[in-house]
């Protein structure tokens, strides 16, 4: 989530080519095609989170409750993943203890507010990466309970997946990056507000990525 319009200069240039993700409608045909084969696709018209479009910084924190939200900060715009359970295991051929690239936090949503809200030139970073459940208030319960789960459902039978797993919000600054990964499960992504950019690979490429070891706590992420 990020505030504003955004142009194709702000953009990061890479050294190699990259073909556009096909964009349709939720009721093209296409769609389950690409799907059902693993394929990306940018799909419109879902209303899939529409309940949820109202959801910006001031309405979050007037509805979000007084829990407590994972927020990760970094001394620059990279949020590298890393197994907290993995932590204390002794890497191989390593000269030390690993040391996170980021640092967890836990705040309440008005402190996260206010950090966003001030100037964005400063030393730190932040990102917040927050499950939905029935901790936050009611209000985003409701709009929660309202987004189009018939479709999410229709596509988990249709293609034999698994159990959902999770629900995450995420709110970032403008420019933040999360390098090279993949995830373990399928995903459907939202964007409620601002602009993300989203550069998939092939998994032919998986080797040329170089992957982190299992064991690392980068397992994951690309070298």
């Amino acid at each position: 989530m990020a505030n504003g319009g955004w142009s194709k200069d702000q953009l990061r240039s890479y050294s190699f080519d990259v073909d556009q993700i096909p964009r349709l409608k939720v009721d093209d045909s296409r769609v389950d095609q690409l799907i059902s084969h693993g394929q990306p696709v940018v799909i419109t018209d879902s209303r899939l989170v529409e309940s949820a479009l109202k959801w910006n910084l001031d309405y979050l924190r007037s509805n979000i409750g007084d829990g407590i939200f994972n927020v990760y900060e970094s001394p620059n715009h990279l949020f590298k993943y890393y197994d907290e359970k993995k932590l204390d295991k002794k890497l191989p051929g390593s000269n030390g203890p690993f040391r996170p690239p980021t640092k967890r936090l836990e705040m309440k949503f008005d402190e996260f507010y206010d950090f966003m809200k001030k100037t964005t030139e400063r030393d730190k970073r932040i990102y917040l990466q927050q499950g939905l459940n029935d901790t936050v208030g009611q209000n985003i319960v409701r709009d929660f309970l309202q987004f189009n789960w018939k479709w999410v459902r229709g596509q988990q039978i249709r293609n034999n997946w698994g159990p959902q797993t999770s629900n995450l919000l995420l709110i970032s600054q403008e420019g933040n990056v999360t390098p090279c990964h993949y995830d373990e499960q399928e995903n459907f992504f939202a964007q409620v507000g601002g602009y993300k950019r989203v550069i998939l690979f092939p998994p032919s490429q998986f080797d040329c990525l170089y992957p982190y070891p299992v064991y690392h706590p980068h397992d994951r992420q690309s070298q």
